[in-house]
């Protein structure tokens, strides 16, 4: 709502300008105990990364943490609990 309300973002907000038809790659870690959905309003997504329940953090110098070989488009995902997803 800040950005419709033409209202400043806070400094902790991490915004980023891409050129049309680029991509970016984001990584969700959920350190919570349980699974929490993620949508983004308007917009579908390539999920190319999913862990376990306890996979931990997503760290891309973990080998145990893999990007699928086929990505699902979506515009919701679930990532499960001490977990992360990769979105794109």
């Amino acid at each position: 709502m800040k950005i419709i309300d033409n209202d400043k973002l806070s400094r902790k907000s991490n915004i980023a300008s891409l050129k049309l038809n680029n991509a970016v790659q984001i990584i969700i870690d959920n350190p919570l105990g349980g699974p929490h959905p993620f949508h983004l309003h308007g917009h579908h997504f390539w999920v190319v990364g999913m862990g376990g329940v306890n996979d931990g953090n997503f760290d891309a110098n973990n080998t145990k943490h893999t990007i699928l070989t086929r990505a699902v488009l979506r515009d919701t995902v679930m990532v499960k609990e001490r977990s992360y997803v990769v979105i794109r």
